[in-house]
């Protein structure tokens, strides 16, 4: 008995495997259509039982009991266009998935993997990252004493500067700038 107990608990007492769905299915058109009814029924209490409409003929009641339907009616379309099924967070997440799906799984190429064209600029490798220019090397300002730490290990002083500017007269000698000429 104990056996049978324990494979029951195992394989019959499960937890239903999940299944990705597109909407809700059948539930959708119960509740448009539970909508609908409410509705009616909200209209035709407002009109004929409650007398909220202010009409004092039946016929009054039955016009004032359209109007209200066509404005429910017609503001529910409305709200069922503006709101959109998917929100924005959701349809950056479902594109970053299919791009990873896309580069790692089916190994498409990407935009950028195309061979380097003679206008490109070749890909420059900093060994201090410090130093870096910002953009895609270095996507935050690092903190102070970093720079600071950098800058003694380097021996360019406290302030992490890389030194002053050069004056009239002296070579650019050194300074690794590619627009500079030598003075003879």
């Amino acid at each position: 008995k104990t056996r049978i107990d324990s494979h029951k608990m195992i394989f019959d007492c499960r937890r239903p495997i999940p299944k990705k769905a597109s909407d809700i299915g059948n539930w959708q058109g119960i509740f448009q259509t539970m909508t609908g009814i409410s509705i009616v029924v909200n209209s035709c209490l407002i009109c004929f039982v409650l007398d909220g409409s202010g009409a004092s003929t039946e016929a009054g009641k039955v016009w004032v009991f359209n109007a209200i339907q066509y404005v429910l009616f017609i503001l529910m379309l409305v709200t069922q266009v503006l709101v959109e099924d998917e929100p924005f967070k959701m349809k950056v997440q479902l594109a970053r998935q299919d791009t990873i799906v896309d580069t790692y799984i089916k190994k498409v190429a990407d935009e950028d993997d195309e061979p380097m064209e003679d206008d490109d600029e070749p890909m420059v490798i900093h060994e201090n990252w410090l130093r870096a220019p910002e953009g895609l090397v270095r996507r935050t300002v690092p903190k102070k004493e970093l720079l600071a730490e950098a800058a003694e290990r380097d021996g360019e002083g406290e302030d992490g500067e890389e030194g002053e500017p050069l004056k009239e007269g002296e070579s650019g000698e050194g300074t690794g700038d590619p627009g500079e000429t030598k003075a003879e």
